[in-house]
């Protein structure tokens, strides 16, 4: 383990050679052992990755961008088409049986849960229109898709761990992003609790 090296000789002020003797060659004082230097932590691959990552050229401008919320958008929309649908679905069950009771209450009971959701999705995207976009280094950590019961495609996901350790998974609403892999770090675009876009870099 590397030491400290003594200077002069607590006695009689003489130069000390390294390494240290146990006593001075000049008045035979006794000297102390050397204090041993704590070495420094070694530095895991995750460290060096996020230190590549604030030294890339171009960096400052890329935390800087602006990018587009069009992905999240586009999940809104998707969800006010299906609160549309719900309510088209309670019409269709009025008209077919215009004359029973529990299918008319049933039918207003759907027409008014489409209704709000209608309502709480359009508030939800002009708060999220709002929202400040936030960039993250981060690298990718993990990735899983799950099957949806009739959904066209099946729902992905990534898992992102920034640069203070603290790990999130989020829903991928980009075509784009699918292509990411464990591994890949960059620059996360964050709107509230969503992913609108991921730039890797070469690291």
């Amino acid at each position: 383990m590397p030491a400290t090296t003594l200077q002069t000789c607590p006695g009689c002020a003489a130069r000390i050679p390294h390494p240290v003797p146990r006593e001075c060659a000049y008045c035979g004082a006794p000297l102390p052992a050397p204090e041993p230097v704590p070495l420094p932590a070694p530095r895991s691959w995750r460290d060096e990755l996020f230190e590549r990552l604030r030294v890339q050229p171009g960096l400052a401008p890329l935390m800087k961008l602006e990018p587009s919320r069009e992905p999240l958008l586009h999940a809104f929309v998707g969800a006010r088409v299906i609160a549309v649908a719900g309510g088209l679905t309670a019409v269709v069950l009025f008209l077919t049986r215009p004359r029973d009771p529990d299918r008319i209450a049933a039918s207003i009971g759907l027409l008014l849960l489409a209704a709000l959701a209608f309502v709480l999705i359009g508030t939800r995207m002009r708060t999220v229109e709002q929202k400040p976009v936030q960039s993250r280094l981060a690298m990718v950590v993990g990735q899983r898709s799950e099957r949806i019961a009739r959904a066209i495609e099946d729902r992905c996901y990534l898992t992102l761990e920034f640069e203070d350790g603290t790990r999130r998974e989020f829903e991928v609403l980009d075509d784009g992003l699918k292509a990411l892999g464990a591994g890949d770090a960059g620059v996360a675009y964050l709107v509230e609790q969503s992913l609108i876009r991921f730039q890797r870099l070469a690291v």
